[in-house]
């Protein structure tokens, strides 16, 4: 007992004691929510913020530092993208002045050399590409004779038409005929009608027809 203090007095300081201990540990969990605190009286210091184990990070931490990261990667994200629109917008500069400095490519004039004596055979006409200087001219035929079928050489000049049409007839009706110059042309002898011997041969181009040889059936 205390010298001069009253039994009543001593006897209360211990219950005050405790009180005032279940207040402080009211106040620090308060004070710390997710903290919990240890009993009064128990000898073991209460955990703060920053007794926390290493690695053991309160929830909300933990969800900032989470945050953080995720803002980190999208700025490097963000920087990457801007970074490859701007060496294409670069190389898209470049192609253009590249191309604004050269001339366009124009296609070169397309030339088709002139074939003087070349025709193609049609049924009864022939196509050329040189202009003739006048109307044909038959001087001879080679044979001047023979039978329905056979190959006849017309010799002569201005055979090519500049409408690409000549037109070989024996009395009228047209031959296949092909010439390959200005001077000669071949023909196929036609079939002669019932009691003909004979045929007035003749050669039409754009500037007219030739004056009529005599070719003879046998």
């Amino acid at each position: 007992m205390i010298p001069g203090q009253p039994d009543e007095a001593r006897s209360s300081q211990p219950g005050q004691r405790a009180l005032g201990a279940m207040e402080s540990a009211v106040r620090r969990a308060r004070a710390n929510p997710g903290l919990p605190t240890p009993p009064a009286g128990s000898g073991i210091a209460p955990r703060t913020p920053s007794s926390v184990p290493t690695g053991e990070l309160p929830p909300k931490a933990a969800s900032d530092q989470d945050q953080r990261r995720s803002e980190r990667r999208l700025i490097a994200a963000i920087l990457v993208v801007a970074g490859l629109v701007v060496v294409s917008g670069i190389a898209l500069a470049v192609s253009a002045s590249r191309q604004s400095g050269r001339p366009a490519p124009t296609a070169a004039p397309t030339t088709q050399p002139v074939r003087a004596g070349r025709s193609t055979t049609t049924a009864a006409t022939t196509s050329t590409t040189v202009s003739p200087g006048g109307p044909p001219q038959i001087s001879s035929l080679s044979p001047d004779s023979g039978s329905a079928g056979q190959t006849v050489t017309v010799n002569g000049s201005n055979f090519l038409s500049s409408n690409g049409r000549i037109i070989a007839a024996f009395n009228g009706q047209p031959t296949a005929t092909s010439c390959p110059s200005q001077e000669v042309c071949t023909v196929t002898v036609p079939p002669p009608s019932p009691g003909v011997t004979s045929a007035h041969v003749t050669v039409t181009t754009a500037n007219g027809t030739s004056n009529a040889v005599t070719f003879s059936y046998k």
